[in-house]
């Protein structure tokens, strides 16, 4: 593999994520850059530029963490081969110039890779429990099938779990967008929902498919 000499800044989605890409590459006596790298030239060789990966979602933060801390835990700074970072960023131009999309970057372009060809091994080897590539629009549906469970409203839901010390986490227009459309960081809610609920539901649990996750309400 060429020398690598181009700095660049990659966000992998999780601080779990970064760990366990870590701890992988350390156990297979190699930098991280040169596993980011390989899984970067497998996605080139797939002809399949396609990036679902919905990078919103990985502004989620972990509750009392500032911003800029929590997004150090979810990046990598890597020293790539230059004639990679050219391929790369050749197909992105391109990506931008065909779709509206945002977002369409480097990190976009190795979460999507992470996601396809290196995450399915992390969870293989048990260095990942699940995906953290997670789909808020689902969590969204089945955040409204826990509500409406409990018989509760909007409002009604916002006051009981998702006030603290008096003050609510999210406006109620916040909130309401959130289970419409699943946009805005679903994670903060789910994380509070987790720990104040009686019986301590699982927050990966609404990422199931509804049919799966409604199975894991009717046995709480």
């Amino acid at each position: 593999m060429a020398t690598a000499t181009v700095q660049v800044k990659a966000y992998v989605g999780t601080k779990e994520l970064k760990i366990a890409i870590e701890k992988y590459a350390e156990a297979l006596e190699k930098p991280v850059w040169e596993v980011i790298a390989e899984t970067w030239t497998k996605m080139l060789a797939s002809g399949n530029f396609n990036i679902s990966v919905n990078t919103l979602y990985e502004e989620s933060s972990e509750t009392g963490i500032a911003r800029r801390k929590n997004q150090a835990h979810r990046c990598f700074s890597l020293t790539m081969p230059p004639d990679l970072i050219s391929s790369v960023d050749d197909i992105l131009l391109n990506l931008k110039k065909k779709s509206n999309k945002r977002g369409i970057n480097r990190s976009s372009w190795t979460q999507e890779a992470i996601r396809r060809y290196l995450e399915p091994e992390l969870i293989v080897q048990g260095y990942l429990d699940i995906s953290q590539f997670k789909d808020k629009r689902q969590a969204a549906i089945n955040l409204v099938t826990f509500r409406e469970s409990l018989k509760l409203s909007r409002s009604e839901f916002l006051d009981k779990y998702l006030t603290v010390n008096g003050q609510l986490l999210l406006s109620y227009p916040q909130y309401s967008v959130i289970e419409r459309i699943g946009k805005g960081n679903i994670d903060r809610i789910l994380d509070r929902i987790s720990v104040v609920t009686e019986n301590n539901i699982n927050k990966d649990a609404f990422y199931q498919a509804p049919p799966d996750f409604n199975k894991y309400l009717n046995k709480l």
